[in-house]
């Protein structure tokens, strides 16, 4: 086995990254690095994609969980509220016809412009769909479910609502106390931190996760590593 890979491998280990049902970006696909690292990476059960010269939106590729897990992070320290929707199989078009086309690449600042409580698109939801953000202020349905907590506002019940009709997964911001929450088939789970989050996207969107009835990854959120914030 050629050195390179195996010596990111063994990297990955002392970092005590669990590769198994997270997703990997490999750039390059030669037989001395990139092909050997993309089946090292699958032996131990990582979901792989690999990228070349002709790649279409390699940019968007890589980078798509590091900027929505920043940007979420970033809108949880300033109690800033959010919700992002990431569309899966399901096509959310009558919610996409309340919204306002944005049509741009997934970036923390752009998503932290657009919540911020004095933009004009910070009401409802943004909608990711193939790694770009498709449309903003999109209005959502909310979940009539009784037992939800009554602490939970309506971006938590429409995150709910909307995750119950669809396979989509909804990243809600309290703007109450900053708390960040996944909303996935009517379930809401909470309290998450960078490295949680990304890792629960990656569960949810990889198509690998241990419940059969998880989402089938149809769009992921790939990730070249966990980046370093300053």
């Amino acid at each position: 086995k050629p050195c390179t890979p195996k010596g990111v491998m063994r990297m990955i280990e002392e970092c005590g990254f669990n590769v198994s049902g997270a997703n990997a970006v490999v750039v390059g696909r030669s037989n001395i690095v990139g092909k050997p690292m993309a089946l090292l990476l699958l032996a131990e059960n990582g979901t792989v994609t690999v990228c070349h010269s002709r790649t279409k939106n390699l940019a968007e590729v890589t980078q798509a969980t590091d900027e929505l897990v920043d940007a979420m992070c970033d809108l949880s320290k300033t109690k800033t509220g959010a919700i992002v929707v990431l569309e899966n199989t399901t096509r959310l078009g009558e919610y996409i016809q309340t919204g306002k086309i944005v049509d741009a690449k997934i970036g923390a600042e752009l998503l932290k412009n657009i919540f911020y409580n004095k933009a004009p698109l910070h009401d409802g939801a943004v909608v990711i769909r193939n790694y770009k953000i498709e449309l903003a202020s999109c209005v959502l349905p909310l979940s009539k479910n009784p037992n939800i907590k009554t602490s939970h506002g309506t971006r938590h019940r429409a995150g709910i609502g909307i995750s119950e009709e669809s396979d989509v997964v909804a990243v809600i911001v309290s703007e109450e106390t900053g708390r960040i929450s996944v909303a996935y088939k009517g379930k809401l789970t909470s309290g998450y931190t960078e490295d949680t989050l990304r890792a629960k996207l990656n569960e949810l969107m990889s198509g690998d996760s241990e419940d059969e009835n998880e989402s089938k990854g149809i769009f992921r959120l790939p990730t070249l590593s966990k980046r370093r914030r300053d």
